[in-house]
């Protein structure tokens, strides 16, 4: 199969990322936060006059879609600009002690980001935190050399099991031992979110180590356990990235729909739910079936 230029690539996710980016930060966000304003909190404003305030420009959940068109712009791109031949690099599958290395690399990059951009700390109105960029950045990096050379299907079920051994023990054991010890119950969280302290350094570390070795372990399972799907399971893949885009509106406005319904919170929330989840992915099949979606979601 003949994979895409540098050029296609740019083309393509220009329009599948780029489109529906500004799609949601003009029309979709502005609405689901006109709606807010005008059924949950009382105000009375014009659609025209909400434009005019501070609170319309919201990235929301599609921060994500604006990095990665951001981190392909930059690699692409630069790629282009430079001469450099795209996605030509052959490579192996990193064996445990080189993952084990790129788990330290990207733990102590994040720990000295975050001495001074803490998690939690936010780039407006992008929605980005900073602190998790040198993790996002490396995965994305590693996910264009991985395509090429095809690592995901050099996955062995037995790095996977030893990944995974790593994971639960880091989350069963280490991560309340961690949280113990470094004062999480008595002080708070906030010196795990960043900072010179020995806590955020054990929480990049965690995060990594967690993140990293679900990732290998996931992988392998779906490959070797449910590497197929029926016809149900291939609507609702086809479906996730349209939901993705459009979720936030329905939520919001079937949680506004239900407002006045006087029961309890949770009682609420359990009612909901299906129907929140349900509606996403029959409204989202509609969506992408439309003319206008094809190609794009």
């Amino acid at each position: 199969m003949r994979r895409k230029s540098g050029r296609e690539v740019l083309h393509d996710k220009l329009k599948r990322l780029g489109i529906p980016l500004l799609f949601y930060i003009f029309i979709l966000s502005p609405l689901t936060m006109y709606l807010k304003a005008r059924f949950e909190f009382g105000l009375d404003p014009t659609f025209v006059e909400f434009f005019r305030t501070d609170g319309w420009l919201t990235f929301g959940p599609i921060w994500f879609v604006a990095a990665l068109l951001l981190f392909t712009l930059v690699t692409v791109g630069g790629g282009l600009v430079l001469k450099v031949p795209f996605l030509k690099t052959i490579t192996p599958l990193p064996n445990n002690r080189r993952l084990l290395l790129g788990v330290f690399f990207i733990t102590i990059v994040s720990f000295l980001v975050r001495i001074e951009i803490p998690v939690g700390q936010t780039l407006d109105p992008f929605g980005f935190q900073l602190a998790h960029f040198t993790q996002y950045i490396v995965l994305f990096c590693v996910g264009f050399v991985a395509s090429k050379n095809n690592w995901l299907e050099q996955i062995t079920a037995a790095d996977a099991k030893l990944w995974m051994r790593a994971v639960w023990v880091f989350m069963l054991v280490l991560f309340p031992a961690v949280f113990y010890f470094g004062g999480a119950l008595t002080k708070g969280t906030d010196i795990f979110m960043g900072g010179l302290s020995w806590q955020s350094l054990a929480y990049s570390l965690w995060e990594q180590v967690v993140g990293i070795g679900i990732i290998i372990g996931l992988f392998s399972w779906y490959r070797e356990k449910r590497n197929e799907q029926n016809g149900i399971q291939k609507t609702l893949s086809a479906s996730a990235y349209t939901v993705y885009i459009f979720h936030t509106l329905i939520l919001v406005g079937l949680s506004l729909a239900f407002r006045n319904v006087a029961i309890s919170s949770t009682a609420k929330f359990l009612i909901l739910a299906p129907i929140v989840l349900v509606s996403c992915f029959a409204i989202s099949n509609i969506i992408r079936k439309l003319p206008v979606a094809r190609g794009i979601l």
